[in-house]
């Protein structure tokens, strides 16, 4: 598949976004990097985005903070995971 203008555009942010990012909390770092790693990798931005909405719950309830979950977000992710894996 081909590059478009528009992705360069978009990873050259996210590498910004990416050196700024706080290590020390992994529980929002994780997702992120999953979702700078996932793009390039599937040369798909939804793919990247679907996979950061499924992995932050995940990470967040893993670790104990499962009332920073905004409801929407579970949504979101549940509708990601069927998404992707289901059909």
């Amino acid at each position: 598949m081909y590059s478009t203008g528009q992705q360069h555009v978009l990873e050259s942010m996210e590498f910004f976004f990416f050196s700024n990012m706080n290590w020390k909390e992994m529980d929002e770092a994780f997702p992120a990097f999953l979702v700078i790693l996932a793009m390039p990798l599937t040369s798909s931005i939804s793919t990247g985005i679907a996979l950061g909405f499924i992995s932050y719950p995940i990470v967040k309830a893993a670790r104990g903070k499962w009332r920073e979950i905004h409801p929407l977000v579970i949504v979101f992710a549940i509708l990601f995971f069927i998404q992707l894996f289901i059909l």
